[in-house]
């Protein structure tokens, strides 16, 4: 009974990313963009932030953004907006030029990511998170 109850977070989640894409019956597009930018993401805030992050997630969410971790410290050097879209891309993987047509699809499914993730996650923990990026990642956390 549990385990709906939190696939259906997890839905509601994807499909809310889904509908910021452009496409609210894509949810596959919106799975694969999600696991991307967590997995970008995770490389680049600490672990302490990565496991408070986790914290406030939905189980389906925390499955998709551990899925093949391994935890290392500073694990990505990322100063730049170009970096880490590029990093996005690179865990797109094989699907990245389905999902992505350009760097500006690469932003704005970023953008649309975080937007997201920041209805389900408080305002204190995105502040922590937002203080552990480069400024110029900012702009990331600026769509709604």
């Amino acid at each position: 009974m549990y385990f709906d109850k939190f696939a259906q977070q997890g839905n509601v989640f994807l499909k809310e990313v889904a509908f910021k894409l452009g496409d609210e019956e894509e949810r596959g597009r919106a799975l694969r963009v999600t696991r991307a930018v967590f997995h970008a993401l995770r490389g680049r805030i600490s672990i302490t932030e990565s496991l408070q992050l986790l914290a406030q997630l939905p189980l389906y969410l925390k499955a998709i953004y551990v899925d093949g971790w391994k935890v290392r410290p500073d694990d990505q050097r990322i100063r730049h907006m170009d970096d880490f879209l590029a990093l996005v891309r690179r865990e797109a993987g094989t699907t990245a030029d389905n999902d992505f047509w350009n760097e500006w699809e690469v932003f704005g499914a970023s953008s649309a990511v975080i937007s997201v993730m920041r209805q389900h996650v408080s305002d204190g923990e995105i502040e922590d998170i937002k203080r552990t990026l480069p400024e110029e990642l900012h702009e990331l956390f600026e769509g709604e």
